[in-house]
């Protein structure tokens, strides 16, 4: 249920904001978490890798830190 949930956020950002938009770094470090949580590790590292350069592109260094913890 979770991941349906966080898919269907991410599915609205791409929409509204593009795919490419820093706004969703956070939710593919959270798709991430989730992932890796339900030991689905290899996943859990693509939506990593997809989030990383996403959140270097934030106007907020906040959100590099919190990515990075």
């Amino acid at each position: 249920m979770r991941w349906s949930i966080q898919r269907r956020a991410l599915e609205i950002v791409d929409r509204v904001f593009g795919a490419n938009a820093w706004a969703a770094g956070d939710l593919w470090s959270q798709i991430a978490l989730a992932q890796i949580t339900m030991e689905r590790t290899s996943d859990g590292a693509q939506s990593l890798a997809r989030a990383e350069p996403l959140v270097r592109r934030s106007p907020d260094p906040r959100d590099l830190r919190r990515y990075l913890s």
